[in-house]
């Protein structure tokens, strides 16, 4: 696998490196590449979708305004969280759960410190728009909250009756 993607991806890599140089984003600025970066306080809108405002004027946040919404809803939130509660040393949820953690972390774009590694980058530092990394994290997420639904549902089919795990009645009332 880490040998056959690079090979893959290599097509379209060497292309778009070979294109940039002939579009204006060969020489973008640091401020275009961080444009529509994600705030760390609009993360408040997985929780609390109406949190800073609606698009009648209301909308008080430090992004620029979205005419969308990030909220999961609670149940998926809790069932990713079941995910990690009870599942965290599996392999896929573990990969999930850092792949959720990298990519909300790059999506904050300018906000964060380490993003203007990736500047450096050929080809990457001629994209902007951050924000497109939440894309992996809305799928990382509910993923966890599949395999933590899945948990459930195997776990009380295979007892065939409630469960007497360790913080399941927290879950149960729900």
């Amino acid at each position: 696998m880490l040998i056959t993607i690079p090979l893959f991806s290599a097509v379209q890599f060497f292309q778009s490196y070979y294109f940039i140089r002939h579009t204006f984003r060969g020489a973008v600025t640091y401020d275009f590449f961080v444009a529509w970066s994600f705030h760390p306080l609009e993360t408040i809108t997985y929780i609390y979708p109406k949190f800073f405002g609606l698009i009648e004027g209301t909308y008080w946040g430090h992004s620029q305004f979205w005419l969308h919404s990030n909220y999961f809803g609670v149940i998926p939130i809790l069932l990713a969280f079941v995910a990690l509660f009870f599942l965290i040393k599996e392999k896929k949820v573990l990969f999930f759960t850092i792949l959720a953690a990298i990519v909300l972390f790059l999506s904050y774009g300018g906000s964060n410190p380490l993003y203007k590694l990736l500047y450096h980058l050929p080809v990457i530092s001629g994209f902007r728009n951050p924000a497109r990394w939440l894309a992996f994290f809305a799928f990382s997420v509910i993923t966890l909250a599949g395999i933590g639904f899945d948990f459930l549902l195997n776990y009380v089919n295979k007892n065939g009756k409630e469960a007497e795990l360790k913080n399941y009645k927290i879950f149960k009332k729900i």
